[in-house]
């Protein structure tokens, strides 16, 4: 019987020596028993545990204390060690139960992990999900009281539900759940959104995923399940999507309704300037070629904030295969009239071909290079075009050696509207506005940096995965 016994168990002489040992207790210090009997049973526990395992082999009647086992290749083994006297033949022994502890500690452990996890946890014990338990948060999550089976089977016998499932404004069958559904197909459910309606006509929105658990042949015999409340949620993203469409329906009429009278404002101004030039005297004409340089600002402006408006609003990314060294040949000859006229320099190294949306990455390139043409210092200007590609993306930098940037708060200039030289310099303050917004969209980052001596290098990063790029573009809400 001791031998079939689970437990470790051992016989003692009085001084400790261990007389017999069965073949559990040996398996759990991982050696022969042989090699077990005949040594000191306080050996074969941890330094710090000999002086107690000692002081249970001195004392008298049934003692007990929990102890670590000294393991060879493995950490110590947390074990229950009961000690009693015995009589063995007329003479005075020890008889030594060791229980393992370790199943019971890392229960201890699972268990204070499911209770800290702020989630509803399901654990179904059976394949058809008939006994299933939950942590502290499952039964908030239901409103129940804790503990008690939560399975469908188990409420039939107990009490009804008070709750049902549904999804897409239909009811969910009882085995289309992410559990039930895990448990009995053996295949993980992600991210599963359903309403849950309770009879009092709270309603609430949760959102679930689920694992089964297998047995040794391979098949399900149950599942691990999570829920969160995302009700909140779901309301802030319908309250900032209503507000994002009213949002749109201003930017149409701001394209349809502002857009043409500014253009006849602009042009009738224009037409004043050059049938009344000279004739109204020079005030006259200093006020009409004010008010036709401020409308022509205006419609600048809005013609950026519907460019901006544009790459917000866009529901996704064009990807191609973009050859970076054509696209800014174009951009060069785009700015050839500026570059002759300043005298610039515009030098380059290799740039690779990769996946982007092209006229949207042309438009970061025309306006750091525009920018660098424009802010520009006493010298002729001087810029550098390059990338290198580093851990999984392209890093990318325009370098000039213009006026600079604020060191005190560089990415300031990245705000909408931010100007650094007020209106000294032309420009609506939203470009690179729009070319954060852009390297954004393809799930990089831009950033500027000031140079040692004069200057500024505009760098942004762009993923060489295409996966990162298509999951990068949908617009957050």
């Amino acid at each position: 019987m001791v031998q079939e016994m689970s437990e470790g168990a051992v016989t003692l002489s009085l001084d400790g020596l261990i007389l017999f040992s069965n073949a559990s207790f040996a398996a759990m210090l991982g050696r022969p028993l042989e090699r077990v009997i005949g040594e000191r049973l306080v050996d074969v526990f941890v330094p710090g545990d000999a002086v107690l395992v000692s002081a249970l082999l001195q004392s008298t009647g049934r003692r007990k204390a929990e102890v670590h086992l000294r393991m060879v290749d493995a950490a110590p083994l947390p074990v229950y060690l009961s000690v009693q006297n015995v009589l063995l033949n007329g003479i005075g022994s020890l008889c030594a139960i060791i229980t393992d502890l370790s199943d019971q500690k890392r229960f201890t452990e699972i268990t204070a992990v499911l209770e800290a996890v702020p989630a509803g946890v399901f654990i179904a014990q059976d394949a058809e999900c008939r006994n299933i338990l939950g942590n502290s948060w499952a039964h908030e999550l239901l409103r129940m009281q804790a503990p008690a089976n939560i399975s469908k089977s188990a409420f039939e016998i107990e009490k009804p539900r008070t709750w049902r499932e549904f999804k897409d404004g239909i009811e969910i069958p009882a085995g289309d759940m992410p559990t039930q559904l895990a448990a009995r197909t053996g295949q993980r459910v992600r991210d599963f959104e359903f309403d849950v309606l309770f009879d009092d006509g709270v309603f609430r929105t949760w959102l679930g995923n689920a694992v089964p658990l297998f047995d040794p042949t391979g098949r399900p015999r149950g599942a691990v399940s999570s829920f969160i409340d995302i009700t909140e949620r779901r309301r802030s993203a319908e309250a900032l999507e209503a507000a994002n469409a009213e949002l749109r329906s201003f930017g149409d009429a701001l394209t349809q309704d502002l857009r043409e009278p500014l253009s006849m404002v602009v042009k009738f101004t224009q037409l004043l300037a050059e049938e009344y030039r000279g004739r109204l005297g020079q005030d006259a004409d200093a006020y009409i070629s004010d008010s036709v340089k401020a409308a022509q600002n205006i419609e600048a402006l809005l013609k950026a904030l519907l460019n901006y408006w544009a790459v917000t609003q866009q529901s996704g990314l064009t990807p191609s295969s973009v050859d970076c060294n054509q696209m800014l040949s174009r951009t060069l000859r785009h700015f050839h009239a500026a570059i002759q006229e300043t005298g610039a320099t515009v030098t380059t190294s290799a740039l690779p071909t990769m996946v982007a949306d092209e006229p949207l990455l042309e438009q970061v390139f025309r306006t750091l290079i525009g920018n660098a043409l424009q802010y520009r210092g006493k010298a002729a200007p001087t810029i550098h075009i390059s990338a290198e590609a580093t851990y999984d993306r392209w890093l990318f930098s325009v370098r000039d050696n213009g006026i600079g940037v604020d060191a005190k708060n560089p990415e300031h200039i990245f705000g909408m509207f931010k100007r650094l030289h007020g209106s000294e310099i032309p420009g609506t303050g939203i470009g690179l506005t729009l070319c954060k917004k852009i390297v954004e969209r393809h799930g990089g980052r831009l950033w500027v940096e000031r140079a040692p001596e004069n200057g500024a290098a505009f760098r942004f990063t762009i993923p060489a995965s295409l996966d990162a790029i298509l999951k990068s573009s949908l617009p957050k809400t």
